[in-house]
């Protein structure tokens, strides 16, 4: 085995005498040199005492630094004798940096202010950069002393400190120099309302402290080995002159204040009535100096919307909102901000911070170390003033206001179908289906919402895919309240939000149709219980615009029919005005039977007349009724091509086609359905 440990007594008895040293036998003796040669503190015989000693002795006695640098061999001398010289510094840097940063650290405990330091990190960097400047003073011993091949090189470095001592002394005298010129132009920045100019100024009085800082630690490790005499070689005290305090406290002074624009009140999209201004001042003992020339960053803590803040707005990310916006502060130290659109959300209350925009500033000193001014500057990005916004409640905001807000609820809903057209149905009074005047604005001002809000609302839906809008209102004394349903087609329902609404906001507008009674009673007839029929099978109507529509005048409607069987069809119309039409078969479509199971369209394609809304406008009904046997003909006068019935009672109306005759004992098979169509001018 090999022994790692050298200076020890080998452990072989037989010993012979080499040059009055006691060697292990040949075969042993070549072993141990093998092993010993890779061990970077074991020599070979013939060196010198300082490699074999780790130091000159007399360099040592004189209080010379040292290092000493050792490679083998690589067969390349000019490389090798290099390498060993390299290694020899380095080895002295590293004696000197352990020293001189625990020098520093004690520093820095003498540099505490409120519980703040200067930062370690940078004192080591300051470190590294000042004995670099010694080592520019270090002289060099080489082993061979001339460049030849040979087994082993060695290196020793060695420095004078006196010599390194007064070349750092030097640098010190102008670094404090320095630093007491950029404190004074910081005090005179300040008497002069300028603080940005002061900021600059004492950020690089810090700057250079720490510079200072390293230098000095060095300097006190250096004229260890010199007379007292010496201490005036660097010139100043490296404690107060490197201090951070001021640096802290002009910090500790900054404040930002909301001028205008809090606590405004803003609704889902729009913009407040004012700007938003903010104050960046100084606290001093004469009162308030106003910080002119910097940078302020006025960013949306919550939600979404557009920020302008008098210069080109600044955004996080590509095409997204732009949520973040910066500018300079003017001579009162002032800084506007204008919110082109805030988009709230549900949140009651919308935050907007505003705070000191570091990075712009850092770029302005260009003498201090980025990395180190980020860090410092810590402090402002803490400082922070908050504009809050509040959501107005309901009673607060006008009927679109209202209306934008449901549209907003109801889109964030679990259920709603995320990029899907839509339809917009009836508002109706109550369960009626039938819609009044203010039925009527609810369909105008959802459908305006809608579309502002990036949905797309169709008028026409004849594939029956897309889904359906449409709601209830219920009133007491006080407040209306709305409820809003999403459907399908089919009925089944996606999304359901209520709301309430202040009556007294409403003035005049009619709550209930105008024909509101009249279309009650109809209704009532239309479901007579003394002439119900079991059906056995079902037919569904449906319009363009869902099982609810919604028509203006002059609009085309049109219905859908479908059965799951054969049947005969007849389909009445109950106008506004009490009017009972069959509207078919007409003039112009004699054939009154459907197939089962197919979709029917009257007007059909090729059809030679279509239904147009005309006055008078309200709620109206569309009835089918279906039967497996043929059905009477009812009696009227012929109009336009459609049958304008006689019969003024709708009940007997309803009879006659359910019972049409009494005498057979034939099983009569029946279905019905029936739609309300609000028409408006």
């Amino acid at each position: 085995m090999h022994d790692d440990s050298c200076g020890k007594d080998e452990p072989y008895m037989n010993l012979f005498k080499f040059n009055g040293r006691p060697v292990a036998p040949f075969g042993l003796l070549l072993i141990y040199l093998f092993f010993s040669v890779g061990h970077r503190d074991c020599f070979a015989f013939g060196d010198p005492n300082w490699v074999k000693q780790g130091k000159d002795p007399l360099l040592d006695a004189k209080g010379y630094l040292q290092g000493i640098g050792w490679v083998r061999s690589t067969g390349n001398p000019e490389k090798d004798y290099k390498m060993a010289e390299n290694i020899a510094r380095a080895e002295l840097a590293k004696r000197i940096v352990v020293t001189v940063e625990e020098n520093s650290v004690d520093l820095v405990a003498e540099r505490f202010h409120n519980g703040k330091s200067e930062s370690l990190a940078d004192i080591r960097s300051e470190v590294k950069t000042s004995v670099n400047l010694t080592l520019d003073g270090v002289e060099i011993r080489h082993y061979p002393e001339k460049l030849k091949k040979t087994s082993n090189y060695y290196a020793l470095a060695y420095l004078k400190p006196e010599d390194a001592a007064k070349k750092i002394g030097a640098r010190l005298r102008l670094i404090y120099q320095s630093i007491s010129q950029e404190k004074k132009l910081a005090r005179a920045a300040i008497e002069q309302k300028d603080v940005r100019r002061a900021l600059l100024h004492h950020a690089r009085a810090r700057w250079q402290a720490l510079q200072a800082s390293g230098h000095a630690a060095s300097y006190e490790v250096l004229r260890t080995e010199l007379e007292p005499s010496t201490n005036h070689l660097a010139g100043g005290d490296v404690v107060a002159l490197t201090s951070g305090a001021e640096w802290v406290d002009l910090l500790s002074r900054f404040q930002i204040v909301a001028v205008k624009g809090q606590s405004q009140k803003v609704s889902e999209g729009d913009r407040p009535s004012q700007p938003l201004v903010a104050k960046l001042v100084l606290r001093d003992a004469a009162g308030e100096v106003p910080i002119s020339g910097l940078p302020v960053r006025f960013q949306l803590m919550s939600g979404d919307g557009q920020l302008q803040a008098g210069v080109p707005v600044r955004t996080r990310g590509l095409g997204g909102p732009q949520t973040v916006a910066s500018a300079v502060t003017d001579q009162n130290g002032e800084v506007a901000c204008e919110i082109l659109k805030l988009n709230t959300g549900p949140a009651a209350v919308q935050m907007i911070s505003v705070t000191v925009d570091i990075a712009p500033l850092i770029l302005q000193i260009h003498e201090v170390d980025a990395k180190a001014l980020a860090n410092w500057l810590l402090p402002l990005t803490e400082l922070k003033t908050v504009f809050l916004l509040e959501r107005p409640g309901d009673k607060e905001l006008s009927f679109p206001q209202w209306v934008g807000r449901q549209v907003k609820r109801v889109k964030t809903q679990k259920g709603w179908p995320s990029g899907s057209n839509i339809l917009i149905g009836a508002f109706s009074y109550r369960d009626s289906r039938a819609s009044g005047e203010f039925g009527q604005r609810l369909e105008r001002e959802f459908r305006n919402a809608f579309a502002a809000d990036g949905t797309i609302v169709v008028r026409t839906d004849r594939s029956g895919q897309n889904p359906i809008l449409r709601g209830e209102y219920w009133e007491d004394s006080q407040q209306v309240e709305v409820r809003t349903y999403l459907e399908d087609q089919q009925g089944t329902q996606f999304v359901s939000v209520s709301a309430f609404f202040d009556r007294s906001k409403l003035g005049e507008m009619k709550l209930k149709p105008d024909n509101f009674a009249q279309y009650k009673a109809a209704v009532v007839e239309l479901s007579d219980p003394k002439t119900a029929v079991e059906e056995d099978f079902s037919i569904k109507i449906w319009s363009d615009r869902g099982t609810n529509p919604v028509y203006q005048k002059d609009e085309k409607m049109m219905f859908y029919l479908r059965s799951t069987r054969d049947c005969y069809l007849r389909l009445l119309f109950r106008t506004v005005d009490g009017t009972h039409a069959q509207i078919y078969p007409n003039k112009w479509g004699a054939a009154d039977q459907l197939q089962a199971n197919r979709v029917y369209a009257f007007p059909a394609g090729n059809a030679l007349f279509e239904f147009v809304v005309q006055e008078p406008f309200g709620a109206e009904i569309v009835k089918a009724i279906a039967s497996t046997s043929k059905l009477p003909q009812l009696e009227g006068e012929e109009a336009g091509g459609i049958i304008i019935l006689n019969e003024s009672s709708l009940m007997k109306l309803m009879r006659k086609l359910r019972k049409p005759d009494f005498s057979t004992m034939t099983r009569y098979s029946l279905a019905e359905d029936q739609m309300v169509v609000n028409t408006v001018p």
